[in-house]
C-alpha cells in the first residue's frame, strides 16, 4: 500500500532497488518485490521555483509528492527541502521548508564533508540542528564501506547518530541504504523531520554521485 502524506514514514531501512545511476527515476524499497517510494529527480538548471527532485509516496511518479527539492540557485549546491503538509480529509496546509546547506566546512580533503540543516520540531519546541558527515569506518558491514552519519548536535553534549547512509564501495555502482538509528528511530522528532532526514540522505548522495564524477574525469 502506498505511503500517503500525513502518516507515519515506512520503517526503514530503505535500499535503492534496481540501481541505474543514469537514470532520472530510481526506487526505494525493502526488496525488488516491495517498492514503497519512487524518486525523480529534474533537470530545471535556471529555475529556482521548480523541483529538481521529488520523492513520491508509491512506486511511481503518478503518486503525490511526499518531499521536494529546489535549488537555492543557479549554481549553487544548496537547496530547500519542502514537506506538503495536509490537515483532516486531505486538505492542503502550509508547507514546511528546510534549507539544506551543502558542504558547509572547508578544508580538510573529501573525509571532511558536511551537509547541515536547522528544523523546527514540535517535539522539542525549538529549532535544532543536524549535519551529514562523511564516515568511512562504522558502518554496517551490509552497508558498505562508508557513508554518512546524521548527527544531531545537541547543546552542551556530543553529537547523537539519528541516522546512517550506507553508500557501498566508494565508486559510481555503489549502494544507497537509509536507516534511522538512536532518537532518530523513536519518532522522538517527528514524521516532517524524518521525511527531511530521508530527502537530504537522497540530495546527500547526489552530491556525493557529483563529487566522484569530477574526480574521475
Amino acid at each position: 500500500m502506498p505511503l500517503q502524506p500525513g502518516q507515519p514514514l515506512l520503517a526503514p531501512p530503505l535500499k535503492r532497488l534496481h540501481p541505474n545511476l543514469l537514470k532520472t527515476t530510481y526506487h526505494l524499497g525493502d526488496s525488488s518485490n516491495h517498492t514503497q517510494l519512487c524518486v525523480t529527480f529534474q533537470s530545471h538548471l535556471f529555475s529556482k521555483s521548480k523541483p529538481s527532485t521529488i520523492i513520491h509516496s508509491g512506486p511511481d511518479a503518478s503518486f503525490p509528492a511526499l518531499a521536494y527539492l529546489t535549488k537555492e540557485g543557479t549554481f549553487s549546491d544548496n537547496t530547500y527541502v519542502h514537506i506538503p503538509n495536509t490537515v483532516g480529509g486531505g486538505e492542503e496546509g502550509e508547507e514546511t521548508v528546510v534549507h539544506f546547506r551543502s558542504n558547509v566546512v572547508s578544508g580538510g580533503g573529501w573525509k571532511n564533508i558536511i551537509h547541515r540543516f536547522s528544523m523546527d520540531l514540535g517535539a522539542t519546541k525549538r529549532t535544532e540542528d543536524f549535519e551529514w558527515k562523511m564516515v568511512t569506518f562504522g558502518m554496517k558491514s551490509e552497508d558498505g564501506s562508508y557513508g554518512f552519519e546524521l548527527r544531531h548536535l545537541r547543546d552542551g553534549g556530543a553529537p547523537e547518530v539519528v541516522a546512517t547512509l550506507g553508500m557501498g564501495k566508494m565508486s559510481l555502482s555503489k549502494k544507497f541504504t537509509w536507516r534511522l538509528v538512536g532518537d532518530g528511530a523513536k519518532g522522538v522528532f517527528g514524521r516532517e523531520w524524518e521525511m527531511v532526514a530521508l530527502a537530504t540522505a537522497v540530495r546527500t548522495e547526489r552530491l556525493e554521485i557529483d563529487r566522484l564524477s569530477a574526480s574521475a574525469s
